[in-house]
């Protein structure tokens, strides 16, 4: 009998969920406006603080802090309805 295509191409089921969640992520950080994906994308990729973020990006640290904190929101609640 032929292989499946778990079996060609030896993924788990935990393999698909990875990639599941990666695809939601992924989508979901796009759904974001420019500037609040910048500011995720530099506190989580590069490792940058909030204040180093509002130097680097010559944006007020409140206004950094605050678009921060929207993305997380929209990002928790799009993720939450997507991995339902």
């Amino acid at each position: 009998s032929e292989p499946n295509i778990e079996e060609l191409f030896d993924l788990t089921d935990s393999d698909f969920a990875a990639r599941e969640l990666a695809e939601s992520v992924r989508s979901a950080l796009l759904r974001l406006p420019s500037e609040q994906r910048e500011i995720v994308d530099l506190k989580t990729y590069a490792g940058l603080t909030l204040a180093e973020i509002a130097t680097v990006t010559d944006t007020p640290p409140g206004t950094v802090a605050s678009r921060y904190r929207a993305a997380l929101e929209k990002l928790r609640t799009w993720l939450a309805t997507a991995l339902l």
